[in-house]
């Protein structure tokens, strides 16, 4: 789960532009509804759908190019470790979260082999 907050500092704009974006009012449309709306008003999204939104929807030369480029301005190196991190925090979850015993041990040997 992301607020505007994180995703604004995930792709390095302000979050009112992710307040817009959200409220369809700039970008393409089509920016992932909240999966949750907290008792003091404060919403909070999907990271992965949001990720997604971004990959599709942004001004992604910037996010984009820089994971395929050896570019190592400090700027697209923390572009670069923060989308690596959010892949590895995606697949702890996927695993913490996996029911079946037998696909969760495989999932670990597959992690351990990464």
């Amino acid at each position: 789960m992301v607020t505007l907050l994180d995703i604004s500092k995930r792709a390095g704009v302000s979050r009112e532009a992710v307040r817009l974006w959200a409220a369809g009012q700039r970008g393409p449309g089509g920016f992932p509804k909240p999966l949750l709306v907290t008792t003091g008003g404060e919403k909070l999204w999907d990271r992965e759908q949001v990720a997604h939104w971004l990959e599709q929807h942004q001004r992604l030369t910037t996010v984009v190019d820089v994971v395929h480029t050896t570019d190592t301005t400090p700027r697209d190196v923390s572009i670069r470790i923060m989308m690596a991190v959010d892949r590895v925090l995606a697949a702890r979850e996927a695993l913490r979260s996996e029911p079946d015993a037998t696909v969760r041990q495989e999932f670990e040997r597959l992690l351990e082999d990464a």
